[in-house]
């Protein structure tokens, strides 16, 4: 049957290339392309009932190929080099979005995710990076594979011995959660947040920019998506009941009926042929999930107190002990990493005190978190750490990014933070 289907699919891209003139392939003393059809349909032509001469001239299939690298990349007899380049290939098969999506109807979920538990690192490592870029801004690729349970596995990964397998991990993970409150449930419910906050600590500075940057992104989708109906309503688009009102007090301009030559104003109103589609939100926040309550769940664990440690002097008092770079260096006196890790404690006191005005218990800060909070304000207050910035970064909340809005409102909710405790 593929086999026919091929051959069929041949004959119409000979004819479409070559034209189909019987008689002047009679002329020629040529069958004509329905004699050769008919001979192939009855077996006569098993030359060209070959599958590989349509591959041949027309190229296989992109889901072929993506069956063909998996294939490889599960063969253990392949040497560790093929199977990485096979894994790379299949990536970039991937990298259209209809090609990750097809990874569920062609069933490829779990052989992919069985590569995770390879011993090789390189493997894990490529496979890691085959999850991130089919789930990346995908919400399809993002349910499918959510279904096949693989946030354990990937929360092990976190903590693996390679270096590049623990970013690579960070990576999926994070394309994984954005936008997908049942992820993110999942991985509450899995105790994720302290498989995380290993990240905040690791030796490689790139992964604990990653771990900051994660944090502080999935606590703003929490603010902008903060109950089930919101995430309903953005998902599925309402007509407005009434005319928009126009800009510069241009309401009732917008309302009068435009007229074409013939038309009067008793006649009926001309309805556009079409209009732009309205936009549809990602079906993940469809799926009537509320995102679990962060801002505590990084209390909690620990991860608010490494990122706040982080930004600290080393002898500060309270102060988590964390890992010293590979490097030597520290994590702070990295400009990318500072702003992340700002950003997101700012971003979890906007979430404390928006969970206190009305969204919930504000799951009170201890004493110690309150002290620890106060000192990093008092930092963010001093000096730049680069005494050669521009004339105009005088503090080191300037230093790290933050407009003096975002100071001001930080300052404040620690403020009240401290008074609370």
């Amino acid at each position: 049957m593929a086999n026919n289907k091929n051959m069929d699919a041949l004959l119409k891209w000979s004819i479409a290339q070559q034209g189909a003139d019987d008689a002047a392939a009679a002329a020629n003393g040529q069958p004509s392309m329905a004699a050769v059809a008919s001979d192939i349909a009855a077996g006569r032509r098993p030359d060209l009932a070959d599958p590989g001469l349509f591959d041949a001239i027309m190229g296989k299939s992109e889901a072929t190929m993506m069956r063909e690298e998996l294939g490889a990349a599960l063969d253990e007899k392949r040497t560790e080099q093929d199977r990485v380049t096979a894994l790379d290939n299949f990536e970039m098969l991937i990298e259209s979005i209809d090609n990750a999506n097809n990874i569920a109807s062609m069933s490829l979920w779990p052989s992919i995710i069985s590569l995770l538990s390879s011993t090789s690192e390189r493997i894990r490592a490529q496979t890691l990076w085959i999850l991130g870029t089919a789930v990346q801004n995908n919400d399809k690729a993002q349910i499918a594979l959510l279904a096949q349970g693989p946030m354990p596995r990937l929360l092990e990964l976190l903590g693996d011995a390679d270096d590049e397998v623990r970013g690579k991990a960070v990576y999926a993970l994070s394309a994984l959660l954005k936008h997908n409150p049942a992820a993110v449930v999942e991985f509450d419910t899995q105790d994720g947040w302290k498989a995380l906050k290993t990240s905040l600590e690791d030796p490689i500075l790139t992964i604990r920019r990653k771990a900051a940057f994660l944090i502080n992104t999935l606590l703003m989708q929490e603010a902008q998506t903060p109950n089930v109906e919101a995430a309903s309503a953005a998902a599925s688009p309402v007509l407005p009941s009434a005319p928009l009102a126009a800009p510069n007090g241009a309401a009732k301009a917008s309302t009068a009926l435009t007229l074409v030559p013939g038309q009067s104003a008793s006649t009926p109103p001309v309805t556009p042929a079409s209009s732009a589609p309205l936009e549809r939100g990602p079906a993940t926040l469809a799926a009537g999930v509320s995102y679990p309550p962060i801002a505590p769940a990084l209390l909690q664990s620990g991860a608010l107190t490494q990122l706040i440690s982080s930004l600290l002097p080393a002898a500060s008092e309270g102060a988590a002990k964390l890992a010293p770079l590979k490097d030597g260096s520290e994590a702070r006196a990295d400009l990318d990493y500072s702003e992340k890790a700002a950003r997101a404690i700012a971003s979890w006191a906007d979430a404390v005190a928006a969970r206190s005005a009305g969204r919930g218990a504000s799951g009170a800060v201890n004493a110690v978190t309150a002290a620890l909070l106060g000192r990093l304000t008092d930092e963010l207050e001093g000096p730049p750490l680069d005494a050669e910035h521009e004339a105009d970064v005088t503090a080191r909340w300037q230093e790290v990014g933050l407009d003096a809005g975002e100071w001001e409102q930080l300052r404040e909710r620690s403020a009240n933070l401290a008074a609370e405790a």
